[in-house]
């Protein structure tokens, strides 16, 4: 259910550039790809103060495609679901499967970037 909302959600709000999507997550993290897309990877770059360097990684290593970007997003995403309820299985967390868990964790707008 998570990935189909997410793709459902991506697909109703797509536009070339990443500026559309989670406000100005995309925009730093672009700001640090571009430079290790050209092979610079002094991560000298002040976006690294705040922000780590693996998904900007990606983003170079997806050379900067939107639809490619957005689609391991998605991927990764989903698979954070799948994790955390794994987690919380073996945690024996009380709620851990529970309908409220999943649409919480399905909902693309609780999702960090």
């Amino acid at each position: 259910l998570g990935l189909l909302l997410r793709i459902v959600y991506v697909a109703a709000i797509y536009q070339p550039g990443l500026a559309a999507y989670h406000g100005g997550d995309y925009k730093q993290y672009q700001q640090a790809a571009e430079p290790m897309a050209r092979g610079d990877f002094s991560f000298s770059n002040d976006v690294y103060l705040s922000r780590p360097p693996l998904f900007p990684l990606l983003m170079a290593a997806l050379n900067l495609n939107t639809t490619l970007i957005l689609a391991a997003n998605i991927l990764l995403s989903s698979g954070i679901i799948a994790l955390s309820y794994v987690i919380a299985r073996q945690l024996q967390l009380e709620h851990a499967g529970g309908g409220h868990y999943w649409l919480l964790q399905s909902w693309p707008l609780t999702q960090p970037a």
